[in-house]
């Protein structure tokens, strides 16, 4: 090889070497400055029973054994769960339509509703049980994790006019 060649060879080394590094670096710190954000992952929580900071200020044992109540209810949560898709799949269907018709959409949403309330029905109540099954500590606890939640959801949102 000449000389030429081999500067060229020894250039791409470095460049290929140095990228490795600062790709090592960034996991590195990225990794460290993510550690508190590191917290075991939550389970995935069905979007039919999903009571937004409501539903995940509960702990992982609280959520799974209200999921059970609510079954136990004779809510079935795989065709809860069918349901909205399907939903969803209609509101798209009609918001994309053309020609445009603000019935279908009305309707798809009507529909929604309906369903949405149910379901909102059934989180209140297997809700309420399970917080009537705590003691008040435990109540106490929830309260300031829910608390600490929507300080946390307040905190991110745009004020007033930010949005537009």
């Amino acid at each position: 090889m000449t000389d030429g060649s081999m500067g060229k060879s020894m250039k791409m080394l470095l460049i290929a070497s140095l990228a490795v590094n600062v790709l090592v670096v960034g996991v590195a710190v990225g990794g460290y400055l993510g550690l508190d954000r590191q917290s075991p992952p939550r389970p995935p929580q069905p979007p039919d029973m999903a009571l937004g900071p409501l539903g995940s200020a509960f702990s992982r044992e609280d959520r799974a054994a209200m999921m059970r109540e609510a079954e136990k209810a004779g809510a079935d949560l795989g065709m809860m769960r069918d349901s909205l898709r399907q939903d969803m799949q209609a509101l798209l269907a009609a918001l994309t339509a053309e020609p445009w018709d603000p019935d279908r959409v009305k309707q798809s949403l009507a529909e929604m509703r309906v369903r949405t309330e149910r379901r909102a029905e059934l989180g209140e109540k297997v809700m309420i049980d399970r917080l009537s099954a705590m003691s008040p500590e435990e109540r106490q606890a929830y309260a300031a994790k829910l608390r600490a939640r929507f300080d946390r959801l307040l905190s991110r949102a745009p004020s007033p006019g930010q949005g537009d």
